[in-house]
């Protein structure tokens, strides 16, 4: 027995040939029916599996709108079409020029655009690069988490938005862009602050937190100093938390806090005396001191302890 399913536009259509000529079709518009050239009837149990099969490619969303096979969500009837602001005849010299320039319209009207493939591009005009919304496509789950519960991992900004822009390169270079689909399925936000793909900390801003992390400096101050640098920073102190603990456990190297501790002691020659517990290697305490106070110490014996806390009454 062989069958053949084909999509028809709004009707699904499912024929399947007997051995011996008979035929059955389904389709989603005129119903069942079974044509043959005369010879025995079908079995049965074939017809059984012909309708299961037709029920369940009926409970199957059709998909439409792109003719690459990607399947496209519908949208509401009041969604805002995007189109207009993305539609250029420029012709950008180079890649980059072309990313910054959709990337930029993209903060204007709060979408955050994404990479879905990318085509660097020779000069030979056959490189292509897919712009989608950073919400496109499913949540697909890491084969390192396979093991794991599964509902710690449930969340997800994935919900197959349709907004989609296409690259093309250009014989001899340049860049040109297009407007697949330029509608989205759900509410975009009112801000971009704090938004993970384009609010992350630029390479020269994270040598800046780096260097003011190292003088101490408070991440409000650091936030402060990065606001005046760039008015249109779209970062906020979380991220810069989030990349001084970074900066931190790459410094320690993945050392614990002790090791650390101890590192630091022995690279700056400080003077330490420590006490560990028999058989565990735990640390019970600790002493260590800088070398100039052991100096201090040797220079003047004779100390004096002041209680800076006592306050004396005002006569």
């Amino acid at each position: 027995m062989e069958s053949n399913c084909r999509l028809l536009q709004d009707s699904i259509c499912i024929t399947v040939l007997s051995t011996k000529g008979t035929s059955f079709s389904h389709n989603s518009l005129g119903g069942s029916e079974v044509v043959g050239d005369g010879g025995d009837d079908m079995p049965l149990l074939s017809l059984m599996i012909i309708s299961a099969l037709a029920e369940e490619a009926l409970q199957k969303p059709p998909k439409f709108g792109l003719k690459d096979g990607v399947y496209i969500e519908k949208v509401s009837e009041n969604a805002i079409d995007y189109t207009e602001f993305f539609t250029t005849t420029t012709v950008f010299a180079t890649r980059r020029g072309m990313l910054d320039w959709v990337i930029e319209v993209g903060k204007m009207h709060n979408i955050v655009i994404i990479i879905a493939r990318s085509g660097d591009g020779l000069g030979f005009g056959t490189a292509k690069a897919t712009l989608t919304c950073e919400r496109a496509g499913k949540y697909r789950l890491s084969k390192s988490k396979v093991a794991i519960d599964v509902e710690k991992f449930t969340g997800t900004k994935k919900m197959s938005c349709p907004f989609r822009l296409q690259a093309k390169e250009h014989v001899g270079g340049g860049w040109s862009v297009v407007v697949c689909h330029g509608m989205h399925n759900h509410d975009l936000p009112n801000y971009n602050e704090g938004r993970a793909i384009i609010a992350k900390l630029k390479p020269h801003q994270l040598s800046i937190v780096k260097e003011l992390s190292s003088s101490h400096v408070k991440p409000n101050m650091i936030m402060a100093i990065l606001k005046n640098l760039d008015p249109r920073i779209l970062t906020t102190v979380k991220h810069i938390y989030n990349a001084r603990q970074k900066l931190k456990t790459e410094t320690m190297g993945g050392r614990s806090v002790m090791q650390q501790l101890m590192k630091l002691i022995v690279d700056n020659n400080y003077v330490q005396y420590h006490r560990e517990e028999v058989g565990t290697n735990v640390v019970r305490d600790i002493f260590f001191a800088h070398p100039s106070a052991i100096e201090l110490v040797r220079l003047f014996p004779h100390v004096i302890l002041i209680d800076c806390t006592f306050r004396m009454p005002l006569i």
